[in-house]
């Protein structure tokens, strides 16, 4: 009964000489927990509140108890006043990152405003900030998201990568994409003033705003760049590189960005492989959609219609058979989740290495060479 041990959680904390401080804290700990079983942001900042100042004041009423209905405990005994426990730094990011997952962005603000009385170090507030902006960021709201960066830099806060790639992600959400490049462009001619220098995130949003823009030749553009800051791509940026390659319609493009990514070690999947195949091996790959066992399937009726291809198509058949197991593999004793991931990328370029040889020796019509 997950609403009565909110209940619970919330009378004990605003009355802390019911239990020693070690107590009070598990009692967080388990408001907390509470808040993130039932997925409700609300309960995490009355949590909070509760626990982090001596007149509570709940961040919502619906709350689903009405005033009446709150429990209490009466006391003359002047010794069992006793401060409310320290809401540690931990405990506000669980809080604000539960806002942000539920999108509630100005509840996860509220809640950063209720911490600044904290003393929290320098750099926990700015991560907290960050996280915040990044909500704002996630919602398009753009206006809040500026806010929010400019408070940052009149506060002295720290400004890190993440935060200039949330605000440049809020940019482009609203189609600004010239200001997100601007942005950029300072942070790689170090006229930001701060040193932050970009990473993959920052040029994952400004490639973004740029596909939603359909400015398909500022995406290589910014890839190029990317590329000689030595910034190394992702699953997200190979793919916007591939699309506009195509829309291009440059197919040796398409090709040179495949093997470069393929060289470069860029993190690959089931989804990267059929937009891939969908360049690489057309007529495969539209007979079988966005199903790798079709695409199997599809390999062996191709065998038996031009066994000349016999060698590079089952070559690809025993790849992919290969990554659709290591997919479906849990993590063991053996194979942690690091390990399993870096597997599953290895056998995806593997297949897609093979994908191009099967598409060299395709018909003219059934692979882009």
């Amino acid at each position: 009964n997950w609403e009565l041990v909110r209940r619970c959680c919330e009378v004990l904390l605003r009355h802390p000489q019911m239990a020693d401080e070690k107590m009070n804290d598990r009692v967080l700990e388990v408001g907390l927990a509470v808040a993130d079983k039932m997925k409700d942001p609300y309960i995490a900042a009355d949590i909070i509140s509760a626990a982090g100042s001596d007149s509570y004041d709940s961040f919502t009423s619906d709350n689903g108890i009405a005033d009446s209905e709150e429990l209490q405990w009466n006391t003359n005994d002047d010794s069992n006043a006793h401060k409310h426990p320290r809401v540690s730094p931990s405990s506000y990011i669980k809080a604000i990152k539960l806002c942000i997952e539920c999108r509630k962005p100005s509840l996860a603000d509220r809640i950063l405003t209720h911490c600044s009385k904290a003393r929290l170090p320098t750099n926990t507030l700015s991560d907290m900030n960050t996280l915040v902006l990044t909500g704002y960021a996630r919602n398009g709201d753009l206006e809040k998201a500026e806010h929010m960066f400019s408070q940052m830099r009149t506060a002295g806060l720290k400004i890190s990568e993440s935060t200039y790639a949330a605000y440049m992600h809020a940019l482009a959400a609203n189609k600004k994409t010239d200001q997100a490049i601007l942005i950029l462009d300072s942070m790689l001619d170090g006229s930001n003033d701060d040193g932050v220098r970009p990473g993959i995130s920052c040029f994952t949003a400004c490639m973004l705003s740029a596909m939603q823009s359909g400015d398909f030749h500022e995406v290589i553009r910014l890839n190029e760049i990317m590329v000689d800051a030595r910034v190394e791509p992702n699953a997200t940026t190979f793919q916007g590189v591939l699309l506009a390659s195509s829309r291009l319609g440059n197919p040796e493009d398409i090709v040179s960005v495949i093997e470069s990514a393929i060289d470069s070690k860029t993190p690959m999947d089931a989804n990267s492989f059929l937009l891939c195949a969908k360049y690489l091996i057309p007529d495969i790959s539209e007979g079988a959609g966005k199903d790798i066992e079709a695409i199997r399937t599809c390999l062996r009726k191709q065998v038996e219609n031009n066994p000349l291809i016999a060698d590079e198509a089952m070559e690809l058949n025993r790849s992919l058979k290969d990554c659709v197991r290591e997919d479906n593999r849990k993590p063991s004793k053996m194979k942690n989740e690091v390990t399993i991931k870096r597997l599953r990328n290895d056998l995806w370029r593997s297949a897609l290495q093979d994908t191009i040889q099967l598409s060299k020796v395709l018909p003219a019509s059934g692979g882009l060479y």
